[in-house]
């Protein structure tokens, strides 16, 4: 008969569970503290500077105090690990806007990882005119084996001042 020495048996143990907590935890979406979010349609699409805003793909706002008209123009790229998938990257996504002031038009490309927390505030930053612009978050988040048409995205966006 083996005996196992339950001190010496116990520590393994831990470490393995500890390890399989960390790893699982890595790769869920994390709660962050809840921040006003805009909703811009037809009767509001002004939007203020430092103010968090969803903008669905195709449509427009205005930056209220630059003059500036944003539009989400389209979706470069989606290849974020999808939800419940496994894989052997993470992916990105990335979105292509377009700044209307007076006659010109600017185009800024902005990506995100995927398998983040969101809102993500580390990347997906431009620096243009003298204001960041902000990729938080890029909406539906891919499901395997379900396509989406482009219309269906929408950016969750930030449009600070530095401070």
């Amino acid at each position: 008969m083996i005996r196992l020495d339950p001190v010496r048996f116990r520590l393994p143990v831990v470490v393995a569970l500890l390890g399989v907590a960390i790893a699982l935890g890595g790769c869920r979406e994390f709660p962050v503290e809840s921040e006003d979010t805009t909703l811009p349609n037809s009767e509001n699409s002004t939007i203020a500077v430092n103010t968090r805003f969803l903008l669905d793909h195709g449509n427009s706002v205005e930056l209220g105090e630059t003059g500036q008209t944003i539009r989400f123009e389209n979706v470069l790229e989606d290849s974020r690990c999808p939800t419940d998938a496994v894989c052997g990257q993470i992916g990105r996504a990335g979105i292509r806007l377009i700044v209307l002031e007076e006659s010109r038009e600017s185009e800024l490309v902005m990506y995100i990882p995927g398998e983040v927390a969101t809102p993500f505030e580390e990347n997906g930053t431009v620096f243009f005119k003298g204001l960041f612009f902000r990729l938080l978050a890029l909406e539906p988040y891919p499901f395997p084996g379900i396509s989406r048409p482009e219309s269906s995205y929408r950016a969750l966006l930030r449009i600070e001042q530095p401070q």
